[in-house]
């Protein structure tokens, strides 16, 4: 709970993305972490897709970390279903759900 409304104070988001595009592993950790526990929030996983996916993609594909590179893709896969059953709140283009199964596999 303090978790929730710790990431609702105006700039913490905004660090956060911030320190995910950081060269300390320990950073990118933290960051990668509160990405997804911000994610089970629709106020808030809105904001990521919008601010935050490009990060949490760079970091899976360039990270030679694999515990990041893991979390980033779990990040990804909860931001793909932040929809929920409602189809017209699509959080990715058409088609990147699909690569992002994929790649899962």
């Amino acid at each position: 709970d303090v978790g929730n409304r710790t990431l609702e104070l105006s700039g913490i988001m905004d660090a956060v993305i911030s320190l995910c595009a950081s060269e300390n592993i320990t950073h990118q950790q933290v960051a990668v972490e509160a990405l997804i526990h911000a994610a089970g929030k629709a106020k808030r996983a809105s904001f990521i897709t919008a601010n935050g996916v490009a990060l949490l993609k760079d970091l899976y594909k360039k990270s030679e970390n694999d515990r990041i590179r893991v979390r980033a893709l779990v990040g990804l896969c909860k931001l793909g279903s932040a929809g929920g059953t409602d189809f017209s709140m699509k959080q990715f283009a058409e088609g990147s759900t699909l690569k992002l199964a994929k790649q899962c596999r």
